[in-house]
Formats: structure tokens, sequence, C-alpha cells
């Protein structure tokens, strides 16, 4: 599940929607939140007092919009008994129909390969200057006999 793309997804369905309420918009994007906190699960649990923490709703505003946004197919939930918290699952919206559209595609396509390139000439330019003036004398005897070489080793993952 990608953030993004969900968010920007749920926007576009929210256009076609325009009668579910605030409360649920606010759920939706609160669960988004934790489901994104928990790593992308399928179905993960928050306590209702996280919840009505962090959107700022009632119990009684939460539970209504949870029905709501179950009623309309962007999530499923199960309450449990035994003080348990309930369970969620986020209905993604590349299942929605028409929500994913070739202009989406176009600009994701579009920034990769603007980023890629950038990223990459920058990346090659800055790792060929640093790796020839700072390598190590064990990199060294594998390399080209004109590479310097310092008598302390260099590790930028453990040095930093």
């Amino acid at each position: 599940m990608s953030y993004i793309n969900e968010i920007n997804g749920f926007h576009k369905w929210v256009q076609t929607h325009p009668e579910l309420p605030t409360s649920a918009r606010i759920l939706w994007f609160t669960l988004m939140h934790y489901n994104n906190s928990c790593g992308w699960k399928r179905v993960f649990n928050v306590p209702i007092s996280l919840l009505m923490g962090d959107s700022g709703l009632s119990r009684s505003s939460i539970v209504r919009a949870g029905k709501l946004l179950q009623e309309s197919g962007r999530i499923r939930y199960t309450t449990r008994s035994d003080m348990k918290a309930t369970e969620y699952e986020l209905l993604p919206m590349s299942d929605e129909p028409g929500i994913a559209t070739g202009y989406d595609t176009y600009n994701t396509r579009r920034d990769t390969e603007h980023d890629t390139g950038y990223d990459t000439e920058r990346d090659t330019l800055h790792d060929t200057v640093y790796d020839t003036w700072h390598d190590t004398k064990d990199d060294t005897v594998y390399d080209t006999p004109h590479d310097i070489v310092y008598d302390n080793t260099c590790d930028i993952a453990h040095d930093t």
C-alpha cells in the first residue's frame, strides 16, 4: 500500500461521495496514520482512546464514522470483547473502480524518470570522486595501482 497513492485516491473518491461527513474523513486519515505506523498490516487494531485523542472525535462519533466508512466500502472493522481494541482493515483505493487513472500513471512515471536521472547523476559523480580520493588500503589492492592509499580504513556506514 502506498501512503500517498491512498491519500490521493481517497481525495478523488470523496469528490464523488460528498455526502461523507467530516468525522468519517477524519477517522479514515487517522486510521491511515496508524496503519502506516504498523507497517501496513492488512488487519491492525487501535484503541478507541488513541483514535479519540488523534482525531478529536468523541467515542460515539468514531463509532458512527466507522459504520459509515464500512458501509461505503472504505474499511472493514471488527469489534472485540473483553476490552480489546477494535480491528480495522483499510480497503485499498486501488481496488476502487475509476480511481487509478492514466494521468496518475503518467505523473508517477515522469517524476520517477526525473528523480532517477537526477539522483543517479549526482550520486555517481559524488561516489566516484569520493571513492577515488578515499579508497581504503584493502580496496586499493583490487583496484588500480594509481589509487591513493590511506593507512586508516573508512567505513561510511559506520563512521557517520
